[in-house]
């Protein structure tokens, strides 16, 4: 092992993840056979979103590492409301053809993903054309709604006005069953 290369010790390390029970790996790799992503999850981050994907959030770090790679994560909210990754990937950029393999592959490893009521993103106008593509159900209209809620709780002149648009999101919320979205965005 002490000759092996960072590329055999990573092949050995996905080999062994995929022989996990219940745990999937995969490998994106471009025309010249150059690996520019790989997604990987296990059978408790299954077993995560089962319970709690009512609501996903996408989330990428950023400048944590000097090789280039993005880093990022597909989260539930669990009841206490702290967020859990269901999913997790490294790849070479943030575009639509790789963040559509990373969803298309969560779809077909993850059959309750029909059950996923909102998607939460970033500000990026990538990550919101692949979610906008019908093959993703997500609801618009929640999505504006919940919005302007939390847009007239930003901008209330009163602490009495922010208490009150406070409670109208988490009725909302609790109405909608978008519990989780709402234990993430109180925590934070």
């Amino acid at each position: 092992m002490g000759h092996d290369s960072s590329e055999d010790r990573l092949k050995n390390m996905l080999h062994s993840l995929r022989q996990l029970d219940g745990s999937d790996v995969l490998v994106m790799q471009d025309l010249m056979d150059i690996t520019s992503g790989i997604a990987m999850q296990t059978k408790v981050q299954k077993l995560m979103f089962e319970r709690w994907g009512e609501t996903l959030v996408m989330d990428f770090t950023h400048g944590t590492n000097n090789l280039g790679y993005h880093l990022g994560s597909l989260v539930v909210t669990t009841a206490t409301g702290r967020g859990f990754p269901v999913v997790d990937f490294i790849c070479l950029n943030e575009q639509t053809e790789t963040i559509s393999t990373i969803l298309d592959y969560f779809k077909k490893t993850n059959p309750p993903w029909r059950d996923v009521e909102t998607v939460v993103i970033d500000k990026d106008f990538v990550e919101w054309r692949v979610m906008q593509r019908s093959v993703y159900r997500i609801n618009v209209s929640q999505r504006e709604e919940m919005l302007e809620l939390m847009i007239k709780m930003l901008y209330s002149p009163t602490l009495t006005d922010y208490e009150s648009g406070y409670k109208a999101l988490k009725q909302y919320c609790k109405t909608n069953k978008k519990q989780s979205f709402f234990a993430y965005f109180d925590k934070n």
